[in-house]
């Protein structure tokens, strides 16, 4: 539905997101799945990605849902700029 996002961060600092996701399907998924927050370099394409602390199980039909969780940027992570994915 929406989302916000640190604009900018840095290796070894801290991205903040909190996302409101609506499931628009009949029922809640039944087996365990992962989430993934997905950073993908918009020149080189390479994807880094970090797990959420959310349960998608718990993501009941027609509710919104809010996850917001920070995660520390890896040193790994190369300068430039990213678009932010949910996997």
């Amino acid at each position: 539905v929406s989302g916000d996002y640190s604009r900018s961060a840095r290796i070894g600092g801290e991205l903040t997101i909190s996302l409101r996701i609506r499931n628009s399907g009949f029922a809640s998924l039944f087996n365990e799945r992962k989430v993934y927050l997905v950073l993908k370099n918009t020149i080189s394409g390479a994807l880094h990605k970090f797990q959420l602390n959310t349960d998608p199980r718990r993501w009941e039909s027609n509710l919104i849902q809010t996850i917001t969780q920070t995660v520390i940027v890896p040193s790994n992570l190369s300068i430039g700029s990213y678009k932010l994915y949910l996997s």
